[in-house]
């Protein structure tokens, strides 16, 4: 009945308008239309309804403190401080969370505690309102440091208000307070173990520490308290996928998907079946992101889409990308770096002036770019040492090597490519390089090996070599 009412007065006032004149309504028909109009039609009718009030009941406060929201909302808030102060001082929480905010945003918060002082000093009855809705307020506009204070000042008056100490742990969490957020969350769950809110919240809190177990936990128990929810689902899947639970990321994935189709989480869907080494669903998702966005992506969706045609041998495909991006992004000088790589890629050229010459020609076309022509230097020959193009994997991680590239397991690639050439001594020497943190990442690519090179003549002194290593008590794991 309401809302029919709302609606014959909104009509009357357009129609009114329409002919150019002034309708009349009392003021609680005024403050009806203003609390009732939609969203669609706030934004062009709710000043000309607020001013028409004003111009028939000038002397009403609920208009006048509405006239004081407007500014706020307008960010006037020198205007919305003279409106306030020009209705004087009355008891209404409305206009006591316009004046504070306006302090906020004119970075005079202490102003802010000066008035709360004079609150509590009358024993204001709306105290409690006044504090959650203002924690509310602070929250929805990045105060989060005042938010703090705010709370805190406001539990030692109502310690155990749970609006406040849930606005406190939020505000904890995007300070990265992140001990005092945890402490706090349990405390709020050992009151209320239902608390959706609490729970996602712990669990983006244990998400940003890279504590993913835990907070698959607290995700788990969101859903529980909220089933189905989007966000503790995508949250929950990018944590097992972070935790190289791989499986059962890809689960989560389809499930969302299927219950609300979302392209920003196809990329991740795409990651996990890399790593499963299901790269057959992985290219064909990658190549209709691609297909559907264009340019667009993210260049890591690019990466993976090229990654599976290389381990599906899709030769062509890929050289055929990496051509149309070198033509249209011509000053990407990286793309050019590449196109030139994957044009050499299957030459398999053994004879040395042919490699030193290709590696004086990727250091004149990277020009003073080092990181570029190293980076180029490592890509060429890990795909040589892939293809089983050992010899001339060797020159360009030597070369790599020479240039003093403290390139990330560059040693050990070298190891691996004097142990397929058959070059002990060489394999030995540059053993005695590796640091102790290496061989770690040595041993956990061994069993990568398999899909790079499955004729790669070192892994039996690769295996020795790591059975040698965990013999000795300190690296046993």
């Amino acid at each position: 009945m309401k809302n029919e009412n709302i609606s014959r007065l909104f009509e009357k006032f357009k129609a009114s308008i329409a002919e150019g004149k002034d309708p009349y309504f009392d003021a609680d028909e005024i403050e009806d239309l203003l609390d009732g109009i939609s969203d669609e039609d706030a934004e062009e009718y709710l000043s000309p309804i607020l001013d028409l009030g004003l111009k028939l009941h000038p002397e009403n406060q609920s208009l006048l403190i509405k006239r004081v929201e407007r500014e706020c909302f307008n960010e006037n808030y020198e205007a919305a401080l003279k409106y306030a102060d020009e209705i004087g001082y009355i008891n209404d929480p409305d206009l006591h969370l316009a004046r504070m905010e306006c302090y906020c945003f004119m970075k005079q918060y202490f102003k802010v505690n000066t008035y709360l002082d004079s609150l509590e000093k009358d024993d204001n009855d709306d105290l409690k309102e006044i504090y959650e809705s203002f924690a509310s307020l602070l929250a929805d506009n990045d105060f989060p440091v005042e938010g703090i204070n705010l709370t805190t000042r406001g539990l030692k008056l109502f310690p155990d208000n749970r609006h406040l100490k849930e606005s406190l742990l939020y505000f904890l969490h995007v300070t990265d307070k992140d001990k005092e957020a945890i402490v706090l969350a349990n405390e709020l769950i050992d009151n209320n173990p239902y608390s959706y809110k609490v729970w996602l919240l712990l669990g983006t809190i244990y998400t940003k520490l890279s504590e993913y177990e835990k907070a698959v936990e607290a995700l788990d128990f969101a859903l529980t308290c909220k089933e189905g929810d989007s966000e503790a689902k995508k949250m929950k899947a990018y944590c097992l996928m972070e935790n190289e639970s791989y499986d059962k990321a890809i689960e989560v994935y389809l499930e969302i998907i299927r219950e609300t189709p979302d392209g920003s989480i196809q990329p991740l869907l795409a990651n996990c079946y890399i790593a499963t080494e299901q790269f057959e669903k992985a290219y064909t998702l990658l190549k209709s992101i691609l297909e559907v966005y264009g340019d667009r992506n993210d260049p890591a969706i690019l990466g993976g889409y090229l990654h599976s045609c290389a381990q599906l041998d899709l030769d062509n495909e890929v050289m055929e990308v990496v051509r149309l991006k070198a033509k249209r992004y011509p000053e990407v000088k990286e793309f050019t770096l590449m196109e030139m790589m994957f044009n050499k890629l299957f030459s398999h050229e053994s004879d040395e002036s042919n490699i030193n010459r290709e590696i004086d020609k990727i250091r004149i076309d990277c020009g003073e770019k080092k990181n570029v022509y190293e980076s180029v230097l490592f890509i060429q020959g890990l795909t040589s040492f892939h293809s089983g193009n050992s010899k001339h994997a060797i020159k360009l991680f030597e070369a790599l090597e020479q240039s003093n590239s403290e390139f990330p397991l560059l040693r050990l690639l070298l190891a691996k490519t004097y142990l397929e050439t058959g070059n002990k001594e060489k394999f030995t020497k540059q053993v005695a390089l590796i640091e102790k943190n290496d061989f770690i990442e040595l041993f956990r690519y061994e069993n990568s090996l398999n899909s790079i090179n499955p004729n790669f003549k070192g892994r039996k002194h690769l295996q020795i070599l790591s059975k040698r290593y965990l013999l000795k008590k300190e690296n046993s794991n």
